[in-house]
C-alpha cells in the first residue's frame, strides 16, 4: 500500500514526538507505531526514501491546511479563556532554530548569529497567553526582520487582540502598522527608544502620555504616536512599557504587569520544542527538507499542546499550568505500549490532563549547571524621555490645523 495522506500526516508527527537521535532510527519507530494506531493497514512503504518522497511531495499541502484549521481549534478550545479583562491576549516572540551547516542550507537559511556560526531558521511565534496555545507562526531565514514576519501576520488577529512583545518589537513604522490594524499593544522598550513629552498634540496630556516621532516622520509630515508609558518594577530594575491603550480604564498599569507577566509562556514554549523535544538543531541536510521538518514540529508541538489543554480544561483545571515534558513523556508511554492504549481509548486524555508542572515554593534561586552558550545579554536600559522642543511643538500644531480643515 503507498503512503495515503492520512499515514504521511500520522508518519510525520509520530517522527517528531519520536526521541531516536537520527531521522532514519525515527522512521523505524515511527513504523512501529503505525502498526499499532491502524491493525488494518497490513503494510506502508518500508523504505525512508520512499516516505521522504512522499512526504516531501504531501507536506506543503497538508501543512497548510492544518495551519488554516489551527485557529479555529484553538478558538474553541479556549472557550471562556479565550478573553482576560476584555482583551484577546497573544504575545509574540522569536528564536532561532539550527539546521545542518551544508552548503545548500547556508545560502538557503543564512546565519543570524556572529559571524561563521551554524546556518538556522528564524521562528516567529504568536501565542494565546489565555492557554498557552500557539495562534500563528512564520518561518524565514535567519537574516530575516522578526517584526515584518509579524507584519505578515497582522491580518491573523483577532478583533480585540492585545499584542505583547519584547524589547525587540520596536519603531515608529512598527507600532503604526499595530495601530493602523485595529490592534492594541503593549511593548517593553529600552534605550534604543525615543520619546516626546509636552508636545501637545491632539489629546489632553496627563501622567504617562509620551509621544514618538522620529525626525524622519516628521520631516515627511507624518503625525506623531500618541502612546502611555507605563513604568513597572520587577524587584530588580523598573521595567519600561508602552501602549497605544491611552484609557487607564481599559487596562490599568496592574493589569499591563500581570499582562507582561504573561509572555513568560513564549520562553516555555521555546524551551519545549528545543529541549524538551529536541528541536534545537534540525536533521535534514536539504534546504526544502529542514524548512518542513522545523514546520511539522512546530505543529507537532502545538498538537500535544492542544490535546493536554483540551484535557486539562474538562477536568477544571488551568492550563496555562500544563508541563509539555510531561505530556510528551505520557503520550510516548501510550504509544509504545499499544496494549495498554486498546484497553482504554481515553488513556491518553486521562493522563494529559495530570500533566502540570510541579507546584512546590522554591526556597531560592533556580541555579543551573554552566552553559556555555547561554545568552547573557543585559536588560533593556531607560528610553530616552525627552521635552518637545518649540520647533516640535509648532510642527505639531500645524499638523493639528491640517487635520482640522481637511
Amino acid at each position: 500500500m503507498r503512503w495515503t495522506p492520512r499515514l504521511i500526516t500520522w508518519a510525520a508527527l509520530l517522527m517528531v514526538w519520536e526521541p531516536a537521535a537520527t531521522l532514519g532510527e525515527r522512521f523505524g519507530q515511527t513504523l512501529a507505531a503505525l502498526a499499532a494506531l491502524f491493525p488494518g493497514v497490513r503494510r506502508v512503504g518500508r523504505t525512508y526514501q520512499g516516505f521522504i518522497k512522499a512526504w516531501i511531495a504531501w507536506s506543503p499541502r497538508l501543512l497548510l491546511d492544518w495551519e488554516q484549521r489551527w485557529r479555529t481549534l484553538v478558538r474553541q478550545a479556549a472557550g471562556t479563556r479565550w478573553t482576560h479583562h476584555g482583551w484577546v491576549p497573544l504575545g509574540v516572540d522569536g528564536s532561532r532554530v539550527a539546521v545542518p551547516h551544508t552548503a545548500a542550507n547556508l545560502r538557503a537559511f543564512g546565519c543570524g548569529g556572529k559571524k561563521h556560526s551554524s546556518p538556522s531558521a528564524w521562528l516567529v511565534m504568536l501565542l494565546h497567553l489565555g492557554t498557552n496555545l500557539p495562534w500563528a507562526w512564520k518561518i524565514a531565514k535567519a537574516t530575516a526582520d522578526e517584526r515584518g514576519l509579524l507584519r505578515q501576520m497582522l491580518g491573523l488577529l483577532p478583533a480585540g487582540t492585545l499584542v505583547m512583545a519584547d524589547a525587540g518589537y520596536t519603531g515608529y513604522a512598527f507600532w503604526q502598522a499595530l495601530q493602523d490594524a485595529g490592534h492594541a499593544f503593549l511593548i517593553r522598550v529600552g534605550a534604543n527608544t525615543r520619546l516626546l513629552t509636552q508636545l501637545g498634540y491632539a489629546v489632553r496630556e496627563y501622567d504617562g502620555i509620551v509621544y514618538v516621532w522620529p525626525d524622519r516622520q516628521a520631516k515627511h509630515g507624518q503625525p506623531p504616536l500618541i502612546l502611555r508609558l507605563i513604568v513597572l518594577h520587577d524587584g530588580r530594575k523598573p521595567v519600561y512599557l508602552l501602549t497605544n491603550v491611552l484609557e487607564m480604564e481599559r487596562l490599568s498599569d496592574a493589569q499591563a504587569a500581570a499582562f507582561y507577566r504573561l509572555r513568560w509562556s513564549l520562553e516555555l514554549f521555546f524551551r519545549g520544542l528545543k529541549g524538551t523535544l529536541g528541536k534545537r538543531q534540525m536533521r535534514s541536510h536539504a534546504p526544502v527538507q529542514a524548512a518542513l521538518e522545523l514546520r511539522w514540529a512546530v505543529l507537532g508541538l502545538a498538537l500535544l499542546g492542544l490535546w493536554t489543554a483540551h484535557s486539562q480544561m474538562a477536568a477544571d483545571r488551568d492550563p496555562r499550568r500544563m508541563s509539555l515534558a510531561v505530556a510528551l513523556r505520557q503520550l510516548r508511554a501510550v504509544l509504545h505500549h499499544p496494549a495498554r492504549r486498546c484497553r482504554r481509548c481515553d488513556t491518553l486524555l486521562v493522563r494529559l490532563a495530570g500533566a502540570v508542572r510541579d507546584g512546590y515554593a522554591r526556597r531560592g534561586p533556580k541555579h543551573s549547571a554552566h552553559w556555555p552558550h547561554k545568552k547573557n545579554d543585559g536588560p533593556p536600559g531607560a528610553p530616552k524621555i525627552t521635552a518637545a522642543t518649540v520647533r516640535q511643538i509648532l510642527a505639531a500644531k500645524a499638523l493639528t490645523l491640517q487635520s482640522q480643515a481637511a
